[in-house]
């Protein structure tokens, strides 16, 4: 390998290695198979993994962690893995005492017939239509019928796989933030071990006095009176999705504060065609963005039908109460917006993935934790049983939480409406005093996350 010698920044799409071998140094390994020591990192200006490591990982589980591993913050395909050969005696070590792995990205799931690539890359010459059945299902999510479930293949796993095999080794624990990964995937990927630890979270919570991000936390903070309640909803969000379009147009002309984008031009899922100088949606409308034919709720659930069907024709132009849709600005450095959550009963989280097998959680529901709100998860099913193994407490004895364990997701997503429409029947008065009633848990739940960073998961 070469060693890594420019100025560029150097934090994610990367390989983070820690073998806790005296004589090796930790590095950090690029796309292109060049790698930078951390000897070396004083020498670059630029932020890198091993400065990220420092501010969110240094008094996390992995403080004193002597077991080898790997930190990988890319998703999909990695080259990265491709250039990696061990000595035969790194892999003796590595088969003795074990490698752990830990995913940082979501993992991306497809149940093609045939095992495909990864699409990095979308050209032009393709047609929408083609490009669209490519991708949909990973990124889209689909049904959890028995045949797409006995199909499910992951990506990330994919490439793994091939770096197990390649180095020959026998004793390699994957963690991802998925729950129930291993129900899912053990069959199909005999050569690592899969479990649930999501790296991630692990870094979401640097203690600070003065800023309060999604990254940071003050644990000085105590919950506001229930007086600040004027709405009965918050809900945000920053990244266009079809069940993120649905949820958005609900709440719409409810007592609501929410974000949403109108505009498929504003999604990730575009194509460049070069010779307009422009980006194209591959999709074109938002019915392509769901894993389900929305026009059945026309018989069998009519008035959520209706609702979402008059609300999607009426949306407004592009709103936002947590960020500025158009913002860049690092997820780390963007605050908790507790004033407007603190306005509102219940925090409605559309979380980054929905019609997907496994539970999982991010910064976007412990935002609404740390500012002392009761919420209802637009998730994967099992996501408030996955965070219950955390130790935080969700609201059962307020409204019905059983939609957690539908795991046919439109009717997941139908009863999340029901639930909504439930607390939607209560005043603004009622919702007070239910506040009232619930601080014990939000308090419970504030005082929870601050050790998560700490947390090592062992189902």
């Amino acid at each position: 390998m070469k060693i890594f010698d420019t100025k560029e920044e150097s934090c994610f799409g990367i390989v983070y290695e820690n073998l806790s071998l005296p004589d090796r140094e930790n590095r950090i390994i690029f796309h292109d198979g060049k790698f930078l020591p951390e000897s070396n990192n004083h020498r670059y200006p630029k932020y890198t993994f091993f400065d990220y490591y420092k501010d969110y990982y240094s008094d996390s589980f992995l403080k004193n962690y002597n077991v080898p591993y790997l930190i990988i913050t890319a998703c999909g395909s990695w080259p990265h893995l491709d250039k990696i050969m061990y000595s035969e005696d790194i892999k003796n070590y590595l088969n003795t005492v074990g490698l752990e792995i830990y995913l940082y990205e979501t993992i991306f799931i497809d149940i093609s017939d045939s095992k495909r690539p990864f699409v990095n890359s979308l050209k032009f010459d393709s047609s929408r239509e083609e490009l669209f059945n490519i991708i949909r299902p990973s990124v889209v999510g689909f049904e959890s019928t028995y045949d797409n479930i006995s199909k499910m293949y992951c990506f990330e796993f994919e490439n793994l796989k091939k770096f197990i095999i390649k180095n020959n080794l026998k004793k390699v624990t994957v963690y991802t933030g998925d729950y129930n990964i291993e129900k899912h995937f053990k069959n199909s990927y005999p050569e690592m071990t899969l479990a649930t630890q999501d790296i991630f979270l692990t870094s979401l919570f640097r203690h600070s006095d003065s800023r309060f991000t999604s990254y940071e936390y003050n644990s000085y903070s105590t919950p506001p009176s229930s007086e600040t309640i004027l709405y009965k909803f918050w809900c945000g969000n920053r990244r266009y999705d079809g069940y993120r379009q649905l949820v958005a147009a609900y709440l719409l002309n409810m007592s609501a504060l929410c974000s949403y984008q109108t505009k498929i031009e504003d999604s990730p899922f575009v194509i460049f065609d070069d010779r307009k100088d422009k980006s194209i949606p591959i999709w074109g409308k938002l019915e392509n963005y769901l894993w389900f034919d929305l026009d059945k709720w026309k018989t069998d659930c009519p008035e959520i039908y209706s609702k979402i069907r008059h609300q999607l024709n009426i949306m407004p132009n592009s709103l936002s109460i947590d960020t500025n849709i158009e913002s860049e600005v690092a997820l780390e450095s963007l605050p908790v917006p507790v004033s407007s959550y603190q306005q509102c009963f219940c925090s409605v989280i559309t979380e980054a993935r929905f019609a997907y097998p496994m539970g999982q959680f991010s910064e976007k529901t412990l935002n609404a934790i740390k500012s002392f709100r009761p919420f209802i998860l637009v998730a994967p099913p099992r996501t408030l049983e996955y965070m219950q193994s955390y130790g935080i407490q969700t609201f059962d004895e307020f409204w019905d939480e059983s939609y957690d364990q539908e795991e046919n997701h439109e009717s997941r997503l139908i009863k999340i409406f029901r639930i909504i429409d439930y607390i939607d029947s209560f005043s603004i008065d009622e919702l007070k005093e239910l506040y009232i009633k619930m601080l014990p848990i939000l308090e419970h739940n504030y005082r929870i996350i601050q050790n998560i960073s700490k947390f090592k998961y062992n189902g």
